[in-house]
């Protein structure tokens, strides 16, 4: 299983490199993605220079997971959108999972999350998680609602790896 977590920074990154942590099986990888966005007029070269400098503030990351349990890779992607980057990425890792880092809010009323992350659900690139992390250590109990969809069992799966992880009890 490889799972994708875009980064902003490195400080904000720990809960959800954690958060996937918790959810990858023996043998799992996290590929730790940072994409350089330029506009539209400027060549994706420009931003090449510069992809030494954002790999090397992402290397600090590996020392954050427990050595040896979690293999994390550092990727650079640069791109005129941030989501088409995501996207490119996740396909051309072949990622199983995409961990989306949420704020909580949306920057305008006709977004659910977000320009970046409402594309990305309405042309995912592979199985899509949207999280907003906390403090996990004292996570005892999750709350699964169950209306059935397409997308239910996936759920009840990553609910599960979650108990598992933290040793929780799931509440349906």
């Amino acid at each position: 299983t490889k799972i994708l977590v875009p980064v902003i920074d490195s400080v904000h990154a720990i809960p959800y490199l954690q958060l996937g942590a918790a959810l990858l099986p023996p043998q799992g990888k996290i590929a730790a993605l940072k994409v350089v966005t330029l506009p539209e007029e400027s060549s994706l070269s420009e931003g090449a220079e510069h992809a030494p400098d954002f790999r090397a503030a992402l290397e600090p990351i590996r020392a954050l997971l427990p050595a040896g349990k979690v293999e994390v890779r550092t990727l650079i992607r640069v791109a005129h959108r941030l989501s088409a980057g995501i996207a490119e990425t996740a396909k051309s890792e072949s990622a199983d999972l995409l961990l989306l880092p949420w704020k909580g809010s949306a920057t305008t009323e006709d977004r659910l999350f977000g320009r970046t992350i409402d594309w990305l659900l309405e042309h995912p690139p592979c199985n899509t998680l949207v999280a907003r992390t906390g403090d996990f250590t004292r996570c005892k109990q999750i709350l699964f609602p169950v209306r059935g969809g397409p997308y239910a069992e996936f759920a009840l799966e990553i609910a599960s790896q979650l108990a598992v992880a933290f040793d929780a009890e799931i509440t349906v």
